[in-house]
């Protein structure tokens, strides 16, 4: 008898699986993916920018194969059908306390969208989860303790390898995508884009804009300190050297907190300046920070840049004539000559606003929309980085650099 009752279970078990199969494979599909226009000029781009940079010798890429391993999306077979015109974006963790870097909604096109949630207890319906490295409490045992088959999950970061503390070793093979300023991410979130306008500048509306950036600036060159670490230590021994030459205003908490960060009152300060020292705490691989778009956009002022992990990094994000890069110097006090030298020729100045006629620069917005089109994507293999540490590691960063 107890075999006999063993058998019938067997045999209603399998029963009931063919009947789920069977109203799976019946269940309606959803339409042909149809990548939107912002997904392929993403593509059309990080086409663009990789060919481009293979003509560097001195920045090295990585191939992708040595990082990243993928697999067939059987995993889409599991994945929540109740409604697949809609993908729900878990935010594992703030992002230094925020939780808008990420809208509530990201409509795509033909009914598509992406939802926001910042509840972990709906883990199990999300398509994607967002994890900010930096804010792990406590560390990598924070991570979610399982994966479903048909989640993606995200690693954000938007500072450099320098000042992330987490040893990386412990996300290998934890990732299947990455959003970080870099452009070899699978999805580029810098801190700022360049857009050529539309319809250049006539002649008389430039030189209207040079009138207006010009009036007030009658101040030389200014420099914001608010990480007061002994790891910026090279960083503020670089101002003190070029304060021997020429002068230079300090402002920010380790100057006693004469202008707070991102306040009106400091950008109005800040707009009174022709130069800004535009010095990143870290020089690693396409690591351009707000440092650089807050002279050229908040403040019209000309940023004089030293980071990255090369000059043509900035050659290659920045406008053509937007900028004075340390580097072109041999000396610091080359470098003081020359910004005197500017601020005594009116005429040379304004040459460093000619961009503006027909470029703009504004903040990158676009990552989580290319994120909720590629969630959409049902075709894309599921991509897992094997070796994370090499990729966000190895020949990153100069040795050497804060």
């Amino acid at each position: 008898m107890r075999m006999k009752y063993k058998r019938f279970l067997v045999s209603g078990f399998c029963v009931i699986f063919l009947f789920i199969l069977l109203g799976y494979l019946l269940s309606p599909r959803s339409p042909p993916y149809e990548p939107s226009k912002a997904m392929l000029k993403f593509r059309q781009l990080k086409s663009a920018y990789r060919s481009k940079l293979a003509k560097y010798k001195k920045i090295y890429y990585g191939p992708a194969k040595n990082y990243v391993t993928y697999g067939q999306p059987l995993g889409q077979l599991f994945a929540h059908r109740r409604d697949p015109s809609v993908k729900q974006v878990l935010l594992w963790t703030s992002f230094h306390g925020r939780w808008n870097y990420f809208p509530e909604k990201v409509v795509i096109s033909d009914g598509r969208s992406c939802v926001r949630s910042t509840d972990r207890s709906n883990l199990n319906q999300s398509h994607a989860v967002v994890i900010h490295s930096l804010n792990l409490d406590p560390g990598v045992k924070d991570l979610p303790r399982f994966r479903l088959p048909f989640q993606r999950w995200v690693f954000f970061v938007m500072e450099s390898p320098r000042s992330n503390s987490i040893n990386m070793e412990a996300f290998q093979g934890v990732f299947n995508w990455t959003v970080t300023y870099r452009r070899d991410a699978d999805f580029m979130a810098n801190y700022f884009v360049v857009q050529k306008r539309k319809k250049p500048l006539t002649d008389d509306e430039t030189a209207k804009l040079k009138a207006h950036i010009l009036h007030g600036k009658q101040k030389l060159i200014a420099f914001l300190d608010s990480d007061c670490g002994e790891r910026r230590a090279e960083r503020r021994h670089y101002v003190f050297e070029l304060q021997k030459y020429v002068r230079v205003d300090i402002y920010g908490g380790c100057a006693g907190g004469n202008c707070t960060h991102g306040s009106g009152e400091c950008k109005k300060i800040l707009s009174t300046y022709k130069f800004y020292l535009a010095l990143e705490n870290s020089h690693c691989r396409d690591f351009i920070t707000e440092k650089v778009r807050q002279p050229l956009v908040d403040w019209e002022a000309v940023p004089v840049v030293l980071g990255a992990d090369h000059p043509s990094t900035y050659e290659e994000l920045l406008p053509p004539g937007s900028y004075i890069h340390a580097d072109g110097f041999h000396s610091v006090l080359a470098l003081a000559k020359y910004l005197v030298l500017l601020n005594r020729n009116q005429e040379l100045y304004e040459m460093y606003h000619e961009w503006r006629r027909t470029y703009q620069v504004l903040r990158n917005l676009s990552w989580p929309r290319q994120l909720c089109d590629a969630l959409h994507n049902q075709s894309l293999p599921i991509q897992t980085y094997s070796n994370f540490s090499g990729w966000y590691n190895e020949d990153v960063c100069k040795s050497g650099a804060p």
